[in-house]
């Protein structure tokens, strides 16, 4: 038969595992919230545009290759072949991109998004090349010149894009005629007036929402990018980083600075135009609008320390009964996790109206005051009931702790799980087990 303090081990165990369950079924709640959040973002985002990548300009031109002329062998007439099509491209000598980006929230219900937009300008020229770069002997024929500016997510458009080449402005059409590149606009020039070649200034002013990211390939030789927001937590993604940002509370402002000997952007491009559809990946620069606290993602990491809270608070339990000769029936044990399981409830239904912080605050405040009031009875005086509460508030603060230092979070829990090993096993060096089994004994006869 068991002795009395391995039924109150196996019994506190057991209560344990009670819980575990409870904190599974809260965990599935911030589940399913955070499905819904998402399901949130993803319908704000098919309204006003999802992640927003501009690629442009570019002037291409199709040109029709003669049809070969395969000789006569083996008796057999000489038969011309088909005629071929392909693609020139030049690229901007010169770009120069400035931004104004406005982030801002849309809300359906207690969900949001975060949405932007942008107020962009871009200003530079091409040199062409006369014939574009085609032999004087060459019989191929040049049969279309466009320019043409690619938009991940065109619903973002708002208002139709300025777009103006040697001062005049110019009538857009939709689509950019580049399978692997076909959402956005162009504008079809006439071959001939490009036939000599020669500088070719661009200015396009484009409003753009979107939501997520913005992204923009540079084009150019020689590319400048400038970019303002009034978001403070940005998220510099892409093949290249700024090389000067500013972050303020605010906003920030950055800048980018790349050639085409580093972006590799001609041959890249030369590539998709020659498969002709698929998927084409570019190097640009990106910005993520990043939501500074994702309540969802703390509550879930909150919750995953809460079996942690109750093992601890369960522990503290069990050595005050041991060194303080003082009883505590399992069901009191129960009440107190119960109010430890809750306060992750009250977190996640808190912190989807006021702010993650005060969310968590005010339900920590309410669980530390409840826990204390009902200690004090339980452990028969204030004294001690402050103390555990003291104690429970310490370890709902270094939690905080825990949830906003993510890049620290391992070494600190680590250290904290150490803290308390040590406390425990100081606390009770001097307990003589066997001691503890017989004063149990007689005071629980049964």
């Amino acid at each position: 038969m068991l002795n009395p303090v391995s039924r109150k081990i196996l019994t506190i165990l057991f209560l344990g595992a009670l819980l575990a369950v409870a904190l599974q079924l809260i965990h599935g709640i911030v589940v399913e919230r955070q499905a819904r959040q998402q399901e949130v973002e993803a319908g704000i985002a098919a309204g006003v545009g999802g992640r927003q990548t501009v690629v442009g300009p570019l002037l291409l031109a199709q040109v029709r290759d003669p049809p070969p002329v395969i000789p006569a062998q083996a008796g057999k007439p000489a038969t011309v072949g088909a005629s071929t099509i392909r693609w020139l491209q030049v690229l901007p000598d010169t770009l120069d991109v400035t931004g104004e980006v406005e982030v801002r929230p849309r809300y359906r219900g207690i969900y949001r998004a975060q949405t932007f937009r942008l107020d962009g300008t871009w200003q530079g020229r091409f040199k062409v090349p006369a014939r574009f770069g085609l032999a004087a002997e060459s019989r191929s024929s040049i049969e279309r010149v466009f320019v043409a500016f690619a938009v991940a997510d065109p619903r973002g458009l708002r208002g139709r894009p300025a777009l103006r080449l040697d001062g005049r402005a110019q009538t857009l059409a939709a689509g950019t005629s580049i399978p692997a590149l076909s959402e956005g606009f162009r504008v079809e020039l006439d071959p001939m007036a490009l036939a000599d070649g020669g500088d070719l200034a661009f200015a396009l002013h484009l409003s753009l929402e979107g939501t997520g990211s913005l992204a923009v390939v540079p084009s150019g030789d020689d590319t400048r990018i400038a970019l303002r927001s009034n978001w403070p937590h940005p998220s510099f993604e892409g093949a290249f980083l700024p090389g000067e940002k500013t972050m303020a509370a605010d906003g920030f402002s950055a800048k980018w600075q790349t050639t085409l000997l580093a972006t590799n952007l001609d041959s890249r491009l030369a590539g998709c135009l020659q498969r002709g559809s698929g998927r084409c990946e570019l190097p640009g620069i990106a910005v993520r609008f990043v939501e500074p606290v994702n309540v969802y993602q703390r509550s879930e990491r909150a919750v995953k320390y809460g079996l942690l809270f109750i093992g601890l608070t369960f522990g503290a339990f069990f050595l005050f009964e041991t060194l303080k000769r003082c009883r505590m029936h399992p069901l009191q044990y129960a009440f107190v996790g119960l109010a430890l399981a809750l306060f992750f409830l009250l977190v996640i239904s808190l912190s989807e109206h006021i702010a993650f912080a005060l969310a968590y605050g005010a339900a920590g405040a309410a669980c530390v005051a409840l826990v204390t009031v009902y200690l004090r009875y339980v452990l028969g005086g204030w004294r001690r009931a402050l103390g555990f509460g003291a104690l429970l508030a310490l370890l709902y603060g270094v939690l905080y702790g825990l949830l906003v230092s993510e890049d620290n979070s391992l070494v600190l829990g680590s250290l904290l799980l150490f803290a308390l090993l040590a406390a425990a096993m100081w606390l009770t060096r001097r307990v003589d087990w066997y001691t503890a089994h017989d004063a149990q004994r007689k005071a629980d006869p049964a």
